[in-house]
């Protein structure tokens, strides 16, 4: 799992105005949030981020088409390269600096793009952080909507956020905030794909997503992850990321039966239900 580095104290001794310094630092908010310099997606290190990645996607492109057989570990291995560049060059201060840029760039069509590599990057770092607050700052401008390969954002969010308190309600959080339409669109889909099939409905899109939220708040403790639900990308029956809501609603809101939904129903222990276990569902 991806974590920020923590900002370290020197072990020599302070003055009392360093003390004082360090504790104000401490008490205004989150430490790694105070470090570093600042950067923008203009910047001089960000170019040259930028140049380092085209050069790792080159050398990946020209291997890839000496032996188009490419086995699959091997492009894994390839975006492992491209994570590592981001996170030995940019801290979490640098991340959340980048999210709440008035010039985050829209989220590209084209997913091969260093700006769909470098927004679904700071996705899974601040999933997988527990960066919440800077988190929803950056889903509620932009949202792309697949992370990695076939894992889409609802699923991302769900699957790894470990670190973060119903990491699903962030889908939620940022619509809230949301006042950028194609950010407002991208989330509403992803609750509509993690919620197909549940009963939920809303008469418009903003009543859906609280509906589902608090669907999600009173049924959560009898809920896990489904970790097969990206084969919905990969598989016909599922509701991928293509599906749109407004062609056919009825696709959300009656799935195919092969469809796999986001959550499951907790399983019954051997001997039946214990400690107010659930029946399981569907």
């Amino acid at each position: 799992m991806y974590q920020f580095t923590s900002p370290r104290v020197s072990r020599r001794r302070l003055s009392w105005p360093a003390l004082a310094t360090l504790a104000v630092t401490m008490l205004t908010g989150c430490a790694a949030c105070q470090r570093g310099p600042a950067v923008d997606w203009d910047s001089p290190r960000m170019r040259e981020i930028e140049r380092v990645w085209r050069s790792l996607e080159d050398a990946y492109d020209k291997g890839d088409e000496r032996n188009p057989d490419l086995p699959k570990v091997q492009y894994e291995e390839h975006l492992q390269s491209v994570d590592r560049l981001f996170r030995t060059r940019l801290s979490d201060q640098n991340l959340c600096e980048l999210a709440v840029s008035p010039k985050l760039p829209p989220v590209p069509e084209d997913q091969n793009t260093f700006a769909y590599a470098m927004l679904t990057f700071m996705v899974k770092e601040l999933v997988q952080s527990g960066g919440r607050r800077c988190l929803v700052d950056l889903l509620a401008k932009r949202c792309p909507g697949r992370i990695h390969g076939s894992e889409t954002v609802e699923f991302y969010l769900a699957f790894h956020g470990e670190r973060l308190k119903d990491p699903i309600l962030v889908l939620g959080e940022a619509y809230a905030k949301c006042r950028v339409p194609e950010a407002r669109h991208a989330l509403v889909a992803s609750v509509r794909r993690g919620f197909a099939g549940l009963g939920i409905r809303g008469k418009d899109d903003a009543v859906f997503v609280e509906n589902a939220m608090q669907w999600y708040k009173k049924e959560k403790g009898h809920l896990v992850v489904n970790a097969s639900y990206p084969t919905n990308e990969t598989v016909p029956g599922g509701i991928s990321l293509t599906d749109s809501y407004e062609k056919d609603p009825g696709l959300f809101d009656h799935p195919s039966p092969s469809r796999e939904p986001l959550f499951k129903k907790m399983a019954v222990p051997p001997g039946g239900p214990k400690n107010g276990g659930e029946d399981p569902g569907p």
